[in-house]
């Protein structure tokens, strides 16, 4: 909260918060799982013609996970494409962690696809998210066939 408080000020005092200042908001949006003040801010950053970095994403990404949200996340990820931004493995791992947390299944096993397609691998936690989102979607043989043989 103090972090975005400060934002505020800065722009009641008409200073013109940079790329760093919102990418710090978004990160302390992050922080507690508000996910609208993220995807707000991302969209403000636009508004002032400022290019989110792949740091504000990814802030944005984790703060859906953590307020599981993962609606916002798809078009996330496609703004980043956009702007010609590459997810990376912080991204995904949030991105399926949104998807676990929700219960997405299909969404989770999409982004691991997409993450192993992109990035020509996947790692330790978007495996066990993905795991974790078909375990609670009740899809114990997608789980399985995760697993490496």
């Amino acid at each position: 909260d103090r972090a975005l408080a400060l934002l505020r000020e800065m722009q009641q005092s008409r200073v013109v918060p940079d790329l760093i200042s919102f990418s710090a908001a978004i990160s302390a949006a992050e922080k507690g799982g508000e996910w609208p003040w993220a995807l707000a801010l991302l969209s403000e950053m636009a508004e002032l013609s400022l290019k989110p970095g792949l740091i504000a994403y990814n802030a944005a990404v984790s703060a859906c996970e953590r307020g599981r949200c993962w609606q916002p996340v798809l078009g996330l990820l496609d703004a980043m494409r956009r702007s010609r931004l590459r997810p990376d493995e912080i991204t995904y791992t949030a991105a399926v962690g949104a998807a676990a947390a929700c219960f997405n299944w299909v969404m989770a096993l999409n982004l691991l696809n997409d993450m192993t397609m992109q990035t020509g691998t996947s790692n330790l936690a978007v495996l066990s998210a993905a795991l974790a989102a078909c375990g609670f979607g009740m899809q114990p043989w997608r789980a399985v066939e995760l697993l490496p043989a």
